[in-house]
């Protein structure tokens, strides 16, 4: 037994030098870092709960600095609870910066930010032991989720304390860069005054301390300022410093991720002095990446309309169009989950705060029932040295009516207790029961709504078109007016769903109101007299419009199921 318990603290302090050394290299060497950590992955387990945490938290590092895959937040948080309650205060501050970082990349910004302020409350800035290159980068992380929720002022604020606790730990580049980053700030204030006197100030700060390709780097802001303002000379003189000195070019092509979008600049400075084949190619090699389509296809649109080849101009206005509505399209959805985010996370804090209330309530209630009891024994012994041959009696009596009294109030509490519960219970199951019959009520409802509509003297009318020999050959604009008016009647919350917002053009919506009552395309071809490739990329951007979906096969299906209630 002995020899057992000496092995488990031998292996125990094995481990913890392990991971010592791991805490050692994780800045210079994260790779080294996890593989060292994946090397007593299969300990885990039996490690104690003070080493267990330490593992997590350090493989947790190494995966964010080298950009893997994050635990779940589950799993982390009870790493975060953990040393809330027993870690260092540099340890609390990374827990809650990694917890940060998990959220981060599940997109849930606003819970990010939470953790990363959490992170920075948790720092002690007094001790000569904080971590201030740890607290550096909690800023920089508050800087950039700040920069894209468009709030600049806090951003610049996050920014000051990025370079401020870089230079506290003597990292002068670091120190630079937090301010030349701050620039994106001004830049979404308008403040172009501004980013021009930074930019030279930046310059001249990274050339005093020769970081001389960094130097060159902050000239693009400037760039783009110069362009606006159509001085072509001034810009290209920055150019040419920017792409033959900033290390970001070879042979003429960017080789930094990143920094792509300089293409639209080119484009733009090309069009400018009328060289629109050179600005033609640089959009082009805008338009390779993905993020910049509708940069890329506004340049090539300008650079036609000054060929004055209107063919083009309408082709990439277009492509334009579509690309902006697909950047629109994913900024709403970004949008709405930053908005859930916050919800549910505002939720949990309002409730975690209504426990805490709670809480403080019943102790404060506890409290005073003890002061009372005390209060109460007190008098009652009092009268009791006092009053004890004429007033025993009358105790016994009223100690008698106390308990009575006691008993009956816990029985009346959990009587009523168990009558909430069940009361509870039994609405839950009969709104249940109310909403499964009204959906089978609606599912019917429309049902009869579209049996009657398919068996109307007008519809009849249609499919007679269809027969040979018939007297129209296809629908007048009259049928598709009576059409529309009579499905408005008959099937109303479809109606609404295809007509709103004017997604659909009339054919389109024709055609959508053919399918629904099943016609074939074939069919829709001569009641519109045209041809079925017309037909088929009609229910294909239809499917596109409503559904967002590009096959036009499943267009039939999803008009079924739209604007039920």
């Amino acid at each position: 037994m002995i020899s057992c318990t000496l092995f488990a603290c031998t292996n125990n302090q094995e481990l913890k030098d392990e991971l010592h050394k791991v805490e050692g290299i994780m800045n210079d060497d994260a790779d080294s870092a996890r593989t060292l950590l994946e090397g007593v992955s299969d300990r885990v387990d039996d490690m104690p709960e003070a080493l267990r945490m330490k593992y997590y938290l350090l493989l947790a590092d190494a995966q964010n600095k080298l950009m893997d895959e994050l635990p779940s937040d589950t799993i982390f948080r009870q790493v975060v609870e953990y040393y809330d309650a027993h870690g260092s205060s540099n340890e609390q501050v990374k827990a809650h910066y990694l917890q940060g970082c998990i959220y981060r990349d599940l997109r849930e910004a606003p819970v990010a930010l939470q953790c990363y302020y959490d992170a920075v409350e948790k720092a002690d800035t007094l001790s000569k032991d904080c971590d201030f290159g740890n607290l550096m980068r909690v800023w920089g992380q508050i800087a950039v989720v700040l920069y894209y929720q468009h709030l600049p002022e806090q951003q610049l604020v996050a920014w000051q304390n990025y370079s401020k606790y870089a230079q506290k730990i003597g990292n002068t580049f670091e120190y630079i860069r937090g301010i030349d980053l701050s620039t994106m700030a001004y830049s979404q204030m308008g403040d172009t005054a501004m980013v021009i006197k930074m930019t030279h100030e930046l310059f001249q700060m990274y050339k005093d301390n020769h970081f001389d390709e960094a130097a060159y780097s902050v000239y693009p802001p400037l760039i783009d300022i110069l362009l606006s303002r159509g001085e072509y000379a001034e810009a290209r003189r920055y150019m040419d410093a920017y792409e033959n000195k900033s290390g970001i070019f070879r042979d003429g092509e960017i080789i930094v991720p990143g920094r792509q979008l300089y293409y639209q600049s080119k484009g733009i400075y090309y069009c400018g002095v009328d060289k629109l084949d050179s600005a033609e190619m640089y959009f082009r090699k805008l338009l390779t990446c993905e993020e910049y389509k509708y940069d890329a296809y506004k340049g090539l649109a300008e650079v036609y309309c000054e060929r004055r080849n209107v063919d083009s101009v309408v082709s990439f206005t277009r492509l334009q169009e579509a690309a902006l509505d697909t950047l629109l399209s994913e900024k709403q959805t970004e949008a709405a989950q930053q908005a859930s985010s916050m919800y549910d996370y505002s939720r949990i804090l309002r409730l975690a705060e209504e426990k805490r209330a709670e809480a403080k309530l019943n102790a404060l209630l506890l409290t005073f029932a003890i002061f009372v009891f005390v209060v109460v024994v007190v008098v009652l012994f009092y009268v009791h040295k006092r009053y004890m041959a004429a007033k025993e009696d009358e105790l016994e009596i009223l100690n008698d009516t106390y308990e009575k009294t006691k008993t009956e109030y816990v029985h009346a509490v959990e009587n009523l207790t168990e009558q909430t519960e069940e009361y509870e219970q039994f609405k839950k199951e009969k709104l249940n029961e109310v909403e499964s019959l009204k959906s089978k009520y609606n599912d019917l409802k429309s049902k009869d709504d579209e049996a009657a509509l398919l068996n109307t003297p007008f519809i009849n009318s249609i499919r007679d078109i269809l027969k040979p020999m018939s007297v129209k050959e296809y629908m007048s604009n009259t049928d598709i007016e009576e059409l529309l008016l009579i499905v408005r009647q008959y099937l109303p919350h479809f109606y609404m769903e295809i007509a709103k917002e004017e997604k659909l053009s009339l054919q389109e919506q024709v055609i959508c109101i053919l399918l629904r009552l099943n016609f074939t395309s074939k069919e829709m071809s001569v009641l519109l007299n045209t041809s079925l490739s017309s037909i088929a990329n009609a229910k294909k951007r239809a499917n596109e419009k409503l559904f967002g979906v590009s096959q036009a096969n499943m267009l039939v299906t999803n008009l079924k199921n739209l604007g039920a209630e």
